[in-house]
């Protein structure tokens, strides 16, 4: 999620709710932390949307030149990681409130 939220913003991340079959609002929230801890196979399926929202974005001659980067970054995050365990859920939704505190005040 916080490679989405770095590197794609909100777009991001809504591809990743909507793998998680969450309500995709962009903002990482208690529904959506609940579904990462609550699915033993959220790491590969978190990789796997962006993985591919990175590679449809790259079919735009907009994007393109920047997938390989993206795929890098990607595939340079830990694997095997079975448990964020505490303090990853507490910084995503501290993250979350933050991007809304930041939409509301437009």
């Amino acid at each position: 999620m916080f490679q989405a939220l770095w590197g794609s913003g909100g777009y991001g991340v809504k591809e990743m709710q909507r793998a998680l079959k969450v309500s995709p609002d962009g903002l990482v929230g208690l529904q959506t932390v609940k579904a990462i801890n609550s699915n033993r196979r959220a790491g590969d399926i978190l990789f796997n949307a962006l993985e591919n929202y990175y590679r449809r974005l790259g079919t735009s001659s907009r994007y393109n030149r920047f997938v390989k980067g993206w795929l890098n970054r990607l595939n340079d995050l830990p694997t095997g990681v079975q448990y964020a365990g505490f303090g990853l859920p507490l910084f995503l939704v501290a993250m979350g409130l933050y991007f809304r505190g930041k939409k509301s005040k437009k």
